[in-house]
């Protein structure tokens, strides 16, 4: 557990410090145009080795440039996910990085198609061992005018000890 809170204390002093430089300069004020920044994930997740079980996953970011405003459809993120098994021992891989999305928005459109991907390290825990490597992700989705979304991804982490740590997933979530 101690060795899962170093990449988790370096996320969030990787958001209070990107918060701050993207502030506003004048004290008390707030930009009009961004809205909703967070997201919040679950869903599963599937090794892409054959013998794999299904596994978990949550994430969250934050969308440094999200604004309501159709010409500014590239939105540069910072992720932390976290994929762990949901029985049968205490694996855990938690992945941080940074991402870009392109948004597919239209006029007055209800349901706005999505692209991305992402760069970053990974840290792999098992009972009695640990790796920490890099990794990056492919994802796809939509986002609803409820702020919802539904997306689809794959994420490759590089092998350890000959293990194929690579999955694809699924998750719900909601921007806020």
């Amino acid at each position: 557990m101690k060795k899962f809170v170093l990449p988790v204390v370096l996320g969030v002093l990787a958001f209070v410090a990107v918060g701050v430089a993207k502030a506003d300069p004048v004290v008390g004020t707030k930009s009009a145009d961004v809205v909703q920044p967070w997201t919040i994930k679950a869903g599963a997740a599937w090794s892409t080795s054959s013998h794999s079980q299904t596994l978990a996953g949550v994430g969250v970011d934050y969308a440094f440039e999200k604004s309501a405003k159709a010409d500014n459809p590239v939105l540069p993120s910072i992720y932390l996910d976290d994929t762990f098994t949901t029985s049968h021992g205490s694996a855990n891989i938690a992945d941080l990085g940074v991402g870009i999305r392109q948004d597919f928005r239209g006029n007055n459109q209800s349901v706005t198609p999505y692209i991305g991907a992402g760069i970053g390290a990974y840290y792999a825990s098992t009972s009695g061992a640990n790796h920490t490597s890099f990794g990056a992700k492919v994802l796809g989705g939509v986002e609803f005018s409820g702020n919802w979304l539904l997306e689809a991804n794959y994420t490759y982490r590089d092998k350890w000890n000959g293990a194929n740590l690579d999955t694809y997933g699924v998750q719900v979530g909601v921007r806020f």
